[in-house]
């Protein structure tokens, strides 16, 4: 009888493969780690930009102009030499230089709105900000790549391709540099 009790408990354990089929719950296309932060590499997904732009021009020119004419010349009268010269001359020296210089520090959280074939994401958004009346925006879109991407969602940019960043400012410090008739008068005039 014993023997009869091992021969089905065989025959059940040899069955059994037959029967009982297991799925897996690890699926590899979805799979995150329990340590690992959700990376932004979807449309419709944030991540935060740091902005660290700085931007220096200067130009400069220098001319000189120098022109001169001489002209000499003697004749005679009775036995008596009369020498004569008369010289001329112009001269001008002029430049000019003009220097420009621009820092933008800021944190901008903007959207994924597309992706490429090659898996670069579209970046796109805005920023409104008023500090003591001064309203402040800043604009940023461009191509980023998946990798560039850190752990945080966060990323420089000067890993942006096409990046277009503006930045404008409207208020009393903002629209200082508009200068009013008056100044635009006594330029032309010359007096500034």
């Amino acid at each position: 009888m014993k023997w009869l009790i091992r021969a089905f408990c065989l025959l059940g354990v040899l069955a059994l493969p037959n029967l009982v089929f297991a799925e897996s719950l690890f699926d590899e296309a979805s799979f995150r780690p329990l340590t690992s932060d959700k990376k932004a590499y979807r449309v419709g997904d944030n991540l935060t930009v740091l902005i660290v732009e700085v931007s220096k021009a200067g130009a400069s020119s220098d001319s000189k102009v120098n022109q001169s004419l001489e002209a000499s010349g003697s004749f005679g009268q009775t036995n008596r030499t009369e020498v004569g010269s008369l010289e001329l001359g112009l001269g001008r020296n002029s430049g000019a230089s003009t220097q420009r210089e621009g820092e933008l520090r800021a944190r901008v959280s903007v959207d994924v709105i597309d992706k490429d074939d090659v898996g670069r994401l579209l970046i796109s958004g805005e920023q409104k900000i008023t500090v003591n009346g001064e309203k402040q925006t800043i604009k940023l879109t461009g191509w980023v790549r998946e990798e560039d991407i850190t752990a945080q969602n966060t990323i420089l940019s000067t890993r942006i391709s096409d990046a277009q960043i503006e930045y404008n400012g409207k208020g009393i410090l903002g629209d200082s540099d508009d200068r009013g008739f008056i100044h635009w008068f006594l330029t032309k005039v010359g007096l500034i």
